[in-house]
Parts: C-alpha cells; sequence; structure tokens
C-alpha cells in the first residue's frame, strides 16, 4: 500500500481507482460510460486499419471490398457473408446460386474456370462493378420498347470498359468528350436475355441495384413469352 502511495504513477491510478469518492447511489450502470468509450476507440482503430485496405481505382474497387471481407473472416468475426457461397432465390425465382448454375449450364468448363465462355473471376467483378455502377433502362414508345444496360465512367476509366466489351463480346463503348464521359451500352435484345440477364441470374447483385434487375428481366421475359406485342429496337 505504500508504494501506491509514494509512486508517482501508481499514486495518480491509485487516487482515480482507488481512493477516488463515488457518491453511494452510483450503480454498475455508471461504467457503461467507460464501456461505450471502449468501444468508440475499438470502432474507430478498426475502421481505419479497414479503411487502409481500400483502392479508390475503378478497376480495383470491388476487389479491394472483397479483401477487406477476408480481413474480417480471417479475424474470426465473420460479419460480411460472401456473395459467392450462398445464392438468393426470390419468390419469382430470379436468383440461384451460382456454383449451381454454373454446373448446370453445358457452356461451363470447370477445368478452366468459365462460365458463360467467360472467367468466373472476371464475371464475380463484373457483377460487384455493375452493382455500384451497372444501369438497366426499359424505354417504351408506341412502336418499340427498347431493353439497355449501361455503365457510364469518367473519360480516364474508358479502358476499363473496353475490358468488359472485350470479355463479355456484346455491346459497344461510346465516347461522350463534351462531359468527359464514356459508356458501356448493350442494347441489343438477343445479348440482353443471352449475355447480360444470364450472368446476372448466376452472379446476383447483392444491392438495391438487384430490385432494378428483377423489373428489367421480368419485363425481358414478358417479351421473350410473346405476352404483348412489341417491336424490338436493335443495335
Amino acid at each position: 500500500m505504500r508504494l501506491l502511495k509514494s509512486h508517482p504513477i501508481l499514486r495518480l491510478a491509485n487516487s482515480f481507482l482507488v481512493d477516488s469518492p463515488q457518491p453511494v447511489n452510483l450503480s454498475y450502470l455508471w461504467n457503461f460510460g467507460s464501456l461505450l468509450a471502449i468501444c468508440l476507440i475499438i470502432q474507430i482503430i478498426t475502421g481505419v486499419t479497414l479503411a487502409m485496405h481500400y483502392n479508390p481505382s475503378v478497376a480495383e474497387a470491388f476487389n479491394s471490398v472483397e479483401h477487406i471481407k477476408d480481413v474480417f473472416q480471417y479475424n474470426g468475426i465473420g460479419l460480411l457473408p460472401s456473395p459467392y457461397v450462398s445464392g438468393h432465390k426470390n419468390k419469382k425465382g430470379f436468383f440461384h446460386s451460382s456454383t449451381d448454375r454454373c454446373n448446370e449450364n453445358s457452356q461451363v468448363s470447370t477445368e478452366q474456370d468459365l462460365c458463360y465462355g467467360v472467367p468466373k473471376e472476371f464475371l464475380y467483378w463484373f457483377s460487384g462493378f455493375s452493382d455500384a455502377e451497372g444501369n438497366f433502362l426499359i424505354t417504351i414508345d408506341r412502336n418499340y420498347v427498347r431493353f439497355r444496360f449501361k455503365i457510364c465512367l469518367h473519360i480516364d476509366d474508358m479502358e476499363v470498359l473496353n475490358t468488359i466489351k472485350s470479355h463479355l463480346k456484346v455491346g459497344r463503348v461510346e465516347l461522350e468528350s463534351s462531359r468527359n464521359r464514356c459508356f458501356f451500352i448493350v442494347s441489343d435484345y438477343d445479348a440482353i436475355k443471352n449475355v447480360i440477364c444470364s450472368i446476372f441470374n448466376t452472379f446476383s447483385l447483392h444491392t438495391s441495384k438487384r430490385l432494378d434487375f428483377e423489373n428489367f428481366y421480368e419485363a425481358v421475359m414478358i417479351k421473350n413469352k410473346k405476352k404483348i406485342p412489341m417491336r424490338i429496337w436493335k443495335e
């Protein structure tokens, strides 16, 4: 006890933790304030640490988020679910497990790790990238219905769109120099139905963009079943 009173550091700790006078009406709830402070400090430290793993590049942003997910899992936290393990199927049956759909499709070669003739790794990235940047558009006129899938980026990222086009082998890349923008657009109905919809049915979207795709896909299927007369605009 004498050491607690004489040592400069221990004396300071003793005055706060042992000899500090406290009102008799304080209960254990008084400790929640310090516990919340500890939680806040942990959140700040972990948030800054995880943010250091993020890459703001358009081509690598999704991969860096996946890396952050792995950091969570490797540390035993497991807070972020993997979008590639568990499939999603809504009441309309639009979404399925990516593994099951790929195994059922005759175009898949497990030896080359391909799905729809495209490397799975690229399709995983494309699904996540479209979650952030993709748009599903339907234009209805008296004479035609126009389906479009569109990605808009800054002109400096045009190479990303060219890479997407070269892998999917559909669509076109357009440049709008006046606004420093470039676009990847798929508007051919067959390409929309057989390529774009097939990819997102297998490699599911995971944000609110999934709801946009549901409506888009339903309209495509209505046209495919010829429930209503439509003349489709083609590229």
